[in-house]
């Protein structure tokens, strides 16, 4: 299942001011226009107000936490079919499994690479959306999957001119609960 990010709602938020800019810039060379927040608190009130598809968030902020927005999230039944994806600075051994277990259904370390993160997000959004319908189908009695397109394969992978980063951890995980 490939769905276009340019047909879907995003939230962004980070409250570093550089990293929101560098974020929606990328995004935006790719026609998405997230709405961005500068604090959890700011992503809270627009969760409130807006269905979102997508939201990329960060995890260590001051007050609202990333942890405290996925909680809010998961606590809301309107809200659930919201993609959370991490994008943090957390990158010791484990943080990963943490994010995951939290609800999150994908994880970018910080600092991102900036030629590879769109296609990290468009792939993370792709593999939960195709696992969900899966799940859906299931849940309704069908025993065939739903048709899938491949994923691309990033960059690094089809040329070894372009080298292969460390910074960004592409995970496709829904968590069951």
């Amino acid at each position: 299942m490939n769905v276009d990010l340019k047909t879907l709602k995003v939230l962004l938020v980070d409250d570093e001011p550089d990293n929101l800019l560098l974020l929606e810039t990328i995004l935006n060379f790719h026609d998405v226009e997230p709405l961005c927040a500068a604090s959890g608190q700011k992503a809270i009130a627009l969760l409130a107000e807006q269905k979102f598809d997508v939201a990329l968030i960060d995890i260590q902020m001051p007050k609202v936490t990333g942890w405290d927005i996925a909680k809010a999230i998961h606590a809301n039944p309107a809200q659930c079919d919201i993609t959370l994806i991490a994008v943090t600075a957390l990158a010791m051994s484990g943080d990963q499994d943490r994010v995951l277990r939290a609800g999150f259904h994908g994880y970018i370390s910080k600092p991102v690479e900036t030629a590879q993160f769109f296609q990290t997000v468009q792939n993370i959004v792709n593999g939960t959306l195709a696992l969900r319908a899966e799940r859906n189908a299931k849940a309704n009695g069908s025993s065939e999957p739903p048709p899938t397109e491949p994923v691309p394969t990033p960059a690094h992978a089809k040329n070894e001119n372009v080298p292969a980063r460390t910074s960004i951890s592409i995970t496709h995980t829904i968590a069951t609960t």
